[in-house]
């Protein structure tokens, strides 16, 4: 059966330790919304693409939730609308007047603006946000308030496209009134990428039980990466660790079983010195070079 992996993750611009959650579900329900952050009383930001959801979850939260846009997901249905276009006979000044590559390349020029100011302070990167960025993101919803969505040159595609953003404004211009809120979700899609490859690899778990353990697995080593400790010396820490506390009732021991503490920082680094210490102790092996037959195939 077809069912789905959740992925939910810090913004890269929150400043705090990342955290990457990766939750198995049935289904694309709401419910697993509800769950995740109505039953745990999260206020705050979340940004998205515009599935149904996330709306649905924010109109039941009571103003504690704010949905925030994604410019990658809008940006992605202009290249689609290019893609799928017939530009045989076109001249490249000619497409470089289209819709479509118009309002990509505008897209483009917000992120070449906001990708420099992601390293900065916050507050720093609110005041060049309302100067740099600002100005570029008017330009482009003044562009799409320009077009007339049912032009009969326009294609499904396009029209699509337009429509997408024009109906995420308010959400897409939000990112310019937080310097924690990111202009995409580009973030935590980046971090279900190593799962969707290996799910090519693997093709489908056998087991509602085996999906459920992937996904603690990668949240393990995907929230490992993302605070910069190895996952294979953070699995074999917890692994050490963890059976010490297993009868405890009292969770104040989990502090020490973050990738980003102390007591785990030392031993990745004492870890590693073993290590390098036994393969420098180690004799080389040396395997003597077989012999080529002659008019042997290479």
């Amino acid at each position: 059966s077809k069912s789905f992996m959740w992925v939910h993750s810090t913004s890269e611009l929150s400043g705090g330790n990342p955290i990457v959650v990766f939750d198995y579900e049935q289904t694309r329900s709401t419910d697993h919304l509800r769950d995740f952050y109505l039953k745990n009383n999260y206020n705050g930001m979340i940004t998205s693409d515009a599935y149904i959801s996330y709306g649905l979850l924010e109109e039941e939260s009571d103003g504690d939730i704010t949905g925030t846009g994604c410019f990658m997901h809008s940006r992605r249905r202009f290249v689609v609308a290019i893609l799928v276009r017939n530009l045989k006979g076109l001249n490249p000044e000619t497409i470089k007047q289209l819709p479509e590559y118009r309002c990509q390349t505008l897209i483009d020029a917000i992120y070449d603006a906001e990708t420099p100011l992601k390293s900065l302070p916050a507050q720093e990167r609110l005041e060049l946000r309302n100067t740099q960025v600002r100005p570029k993101v008017d330009a482009f919803f003044d562009y799409l308030h320009s077009l007339d969505i049912n032009d009969l040159s326009f294609g499904d595609r396009l029209r699509d496209a337009i429509s997408y953003s024009l109906n995420q404004e308010s959400r897409l211009r939000m990112f310019l009134e937080d310097p924690y809120i990111p202009m995409d979700n580009g973030n935590c899609e980046r971090k279900i990428r190593p799962f969707a490859i290996g799910r090519s690899n693997w093709l489908f778990s056998y087991s509602l039980t085996g999906a459920e353990v992937m996904a603690i697995i990668f949240t393990l080593v995907e929230t490992a990466k993302a605070n910069k400790a190895h996952p294979y010396y953070y699995l074999m820490y917890l692994l050490e660790k963890m059976p010490n506390h297993m009868d405890h009732t009292c969770f104040d021991f989990l502090d020490e079983m973050m990738p980003w503490s102390e007591a785990y920082q030392t031993y990745e680094k004492t870890s590693k010195e073993e290590t390098f210490r036994y393969c420098s102790d180690q004799e080389p092996v040396i395997f003597p070079k077989t012999p080529r037959k002659k008019n042997q195939a290479s």
